[in-house]
């Protein structure tokens, strides 16, 4: 495959890209990674950021999978029982899809104390309330949140340095957390990337935003029997005379 046909598929299905004009710089030794919280099954959701990675190993990146078990709980998904069973569920449903990629843990190197120290590093750069506005996807009751979702958006960015990647692959729902990286990246010495956001498939319940693994009934698993399936299409929110 030429670097034109390359460039085109990792271009592909994109709903935006920052730092497009380094593309073809990192193709030769491109490492993408996307994370995942695994606080549920995987799902339909997912499968639009999956896509977008196999067009990036048809395109001779490496691809690393990162587990976020540590960003998992902070994000109050479940205790570590739970957790785990996510962890080795995840990790079998990756490997049938047909992605090679170096699955990671997050816990295996975000406890390091150098990463640590980044995170307090960018924490004395960030007001409260920049850090809330890039945590807001991720906590559904921003009234109630907690001091451990601000720190979410914070290891979100660490993870870039730390998997030393030169491209990222995100729902467009997390732009603000990567955006708040390249404002005070400087102070981790985070590296040049390339940021891939694909789209959102919305939630089967409709006006609950994306479909997601912690809200039931709002996703089409890879669980789901074609009876269940069916039964959640014949559910899922339909607003009349919209197409």
């Amino acid at each position: 495959m030429d670097i034109e046909k390359k460039f085109e598929l990792i271009k592909r299905n994109t709903e935006e890209i920052i730092n497009e004009n380094k593309i073809k710089n990192f193709m030769k030794k491109g490492v993408v990674y996307c994370g995942y919280e695994c606080s549920g099954e995987i799902h339909l959701g997912h499968l639009v950021t999956i896509l977008k990675l196999l067009d990036l190993q048809k395109a001779g990146i490496k691809v690393k999978i990162l587990l976020a078990d540590w960003h998992t709980w902070l994000n109050q998904k479940g205790d570590w029982n739970f957790v785990n069973k996510q962890l080795k569920q995840w990790e079998k449903g990756f490997m049938s899809i047909g992605l090679k990629a170096e699955i990671i843990r997050g816990t295996s190197f975000q406890k390091k104390p150098d990463y640590i120290d980044d995170i307090l590093k960018m924490a004395l750069k960030i007001t409260v309330n920049r850090g809330i506005r890039a945590m807001q996807q991720v906590a559904r009751d921003i009234e109630n949140a907690k001091i451990s979702q601000i720190i979410y958006p914070l290891m979100q960015v660490e993870d870039v340095k730390k998997l030393e990647v030169n491209f990222v692959v995100s729902g467009s729902d997390q732009r603000k957390i990567y955006m708040l990286g390249l404002d005070v990246g400087k102070e981790i010495k985070l590296q040049d990337a390339v940021y891939l956001y694909t789209s959102i498939i919305p939630s089967l319940r409709g006006k609950e935003g994306k479909m997601s693994s912690s809200v039931k009934e709002s996703f089409i698993s890879i669980c789901d029997k074609k009876e269940d399936i069916r039964k959640k299409i014949n559910k899922a929110y339909c607003p009349e005379k919209i197409v």
